[in-house]
C-alpha cells in the first residue's frame, strides 16, 4: 500500500513538473519577434492559407514569432486577396505594393525590407 503511495506521489510530481517546463517554453518569446514586429510595421503582409504546404513552410521559418506577422489567409478572406491581385500562395506584399511570389528566405525579407534578421 504505501509503495502504491509513493508511485502515486512521483506520477502527480512529474506532471507538476512537464506542466511548469511547457508554461515556461511557451512563455519565451520567439526567436524571430522583433524581425516579424518590423515586417508588420514596414506595411509586408503574407498572403495565403491554411492548406497550402508552401505556406505552412513559410510560417515554420518564422516559428511562434509568425503570430506578428500581418496574415491574410485567403479562403477566409477571399474579397481582400481578389482585390489585391493574389493569385497563388504565398505572396508577400510590400507597403509600396511590390509583390514577392512563393516562400521567401528569412534573409530576402530582411534585405527587402530593411528589417534585422536576429536570431
Amino acid at each position: 500500500m504505501i509503495k502504491k503511495r509513493y508511485v502515486t506521489y512521483a506520477i502527480i510530481a512529474i506532471l507538476i513538473i512537464v506542466i511548469a517546463y511547457s508554461v515556461y517554453k511557451s512563455s519565451q518569446p520567439g526567436k524571430y519577434d522583433n524581425f516579424a514586429k518590423c515586417l508588420t510595421e514596414k506595411n509586408y503582409v503574407m498572403y495565403g492559407t491554411d492548406w497550402c504546404i508552401h505556406c505552412k513552410a513559410q510560417k515554420d521559418m518564422f516559428g511562434k514569432s509568425f503570430k506578428y506577422i500581418n496574415f491574410v489567409n485567403c479562403d477566409l478572406r477571399r474579397d481582400i486577396c481578389n482585390k489585391e491581385g493574389i493569385d497563388g500562395y504565398p505572396i508577400w506584399k510590400s507597403g509600396n505594393g511590390t509583390k514577392y511570389e512563393g516562400t521567401q528566405d528569412l534573409s530576402k525579407l530582411a534585405y527587402v525590407s530593411n528589417c534585422a534578421l536576429e536570431g
